[in-house]
């Protein structure tokens, strides 16, 4: 389910939404497939027997299925009967079998996953209500599937947090499933905010409020209780969370130039991490903690910088394209997203954790910038220029798949993204 009409008023305090509509994936002749990427999709042929075919509501339920199962990011989808991830490829080629099947007595569904001979593997349940099948109840099933074939928790219901902006009004922090469903506010104050980033469990998140009186990092506890991290002349923005969420990495302008600095949230001690003339903004962590990416313009243009953390030690990681923002590591800190303004395009790009290897995931005629990684590091949401407004994207992480997050009229902006897994 994609939302249609987005709407936001902020009246008494108050977030309403215009109800959603179910939309099919979309893919686009602007994105790039990426070889060699670890990150490989499974290949998988959906079977649905006889007694689940025979069901009246057989159609549209295999759709919601081969729905979900694309948007897991884990699977391409041998002659689905819609059109989600399908690939055509010889019979032998697929890697796994899912067999749906319908249980009268039970009323039920039954997924079971078996092995390119048909050797079941494991399976997983489905009760309906009133021959209802919700589309919660696909994600979750949907999601067992991959944690048992992947280790990794399923990310199909998870939150994704934004910068939203309606005609005539401030931005607000916002935040919407992978299914454009379950939209509400997060920030309540009257004045424009910006980048919101998640806390590692997905229980707080920080964001950058922009007034008059200048520029302010907030701390939110989802329970419409914020505090303010640090509020100095000029610039305050970030921030990149450690892992146990103790700790902070924010830029501030406290001592007369913008720089990096952490923070421990319980004291509110800082140490000041960098000393240049320049301005450095946008840190992101890695998540064992040992290295910092940011921004800096030390070079004359935006690039790209690593700091080792133990020594404090700086180095440039990007040197093409005339500036490079935005990054931000994969969840296993094997790579990193980015943007890359290129041939007069914001684009998105994935480098290894070296600076190296660096590919492109999108090549359009429009802008494509602020990547966020999805939580199991297999899909990339970000913010793209179509039509005179940005919109928020999801792809995945070998260039294909691209898909509307949102569905909002023109004239609605959505920035920042910033992903969790948790659900709400």
């Amino acid at each position: 389910m994609l939302l249609r009409y987005l709407t936001i008023g902020l009246i008494y305090g108050s977030l309403f939404w215009l109800p959603a509509i179910s939309m099919g994936q979309t893919y686009s002749p602007d994105v790039v497939t990426i070889e060699g990427l670890k990150f490989s999709r499974f290949t998988l042929q959906v079977k649905p027997l006889s007694s689940f075919t025979a069901h009246f509501k057989a159609r549209t339920w295999l759709k919601n299925i081969e729905k979900n199962l694309c948007w897991s990011g884990v699977f391409k989808l041998y002659h689905p009967q819609n059109n989600y991830c399908r690939i055509s490829t010889g019979h032998h080629d697929f890697q796994l079998h899912l067999k749906i099947t319908a249980h009268g007595k039970s009323k039920g569904l039954q997924f079971i996953i078996t092995d390119n001979i048909g050797i079941p593997l494991f399976d997983t349940q489905v009760q309906l209500a009133q021959n209802k099948l919700l589309e919660s109840q696909v994600m979750e099933a949907i999601n067992y599937i991959t944690e048992k074939i992947t280790a990794q928790p399923g990310i199909l219901g998870s939150t994704i947090a934004f910068s939203f902006k309606q005609p005539q009004r401030q931005k607000v922090i916002a935040r919407i499933n992978t299914h454009g469903q379950n939209a509400d506010a997060i920030s309540y104050n009257l004045e424009t905010n910006i980048a919101p980033k998640w806390s590692p469990n997905g229980d707080k998140i920080a964001y950058t409020t922009v007034s008059r009186k200048g520029t302010s990092i907030l701390l939110d506890d989802l329970k419409r209780n914020t505090s303010v991290l640090a509020k100095y002349k000029g610039v305050n923005s970030g921030g990149s969370w450690y892992g146990n969420g103790k700790r902070i990495i924010i830029t501030l302008s406290k001592d007369g130039n913008a720089d990096l600095y952490e923070m421990e949230l319980k004291t509110r001690r800082l140490e000041r991490l960098t000393r240049h003339p320049s301005i450095d903004t946008s840190p992101a962590l890695s998540p064992d903690g040992q290295y910092l990416l940011f921004v800096s313009d030390r070079s004359r243009s935006e690039q790209i910088y690593v700091m080792y953390m133990p020594t404090k030690e700086v180095s440039r990681l990007t040197f093409t394209g005339s500036r490079n923002t935005d990054p931000a590591w994969s969840p296993d800190g094997s790579l990193i997203a980015y943007t890359k303004y290129i041939r007069g395009r914001d684009q998105i790009y994935v480098m290894d954790a070296y600076g190296e290897n660096e590919r492109a995931i999108t090549r359009s005629s429009y802008h494509s910038e602020q990547p966020a990684w999805s939580p199991d590091g297999r899909q990339i949401v970000f913010s793209a220029l179509r039509r005179k407004n940005y919109k928020l994207f999801i792809i995945f992480l070998d260039g294909a798949g691209l898909r509307r997050v949102t569905n909002t009229p023109a004239g609605y902006e959505e920035n920042s993204p910033s992903w969790t897994l948790r659900q709400f």
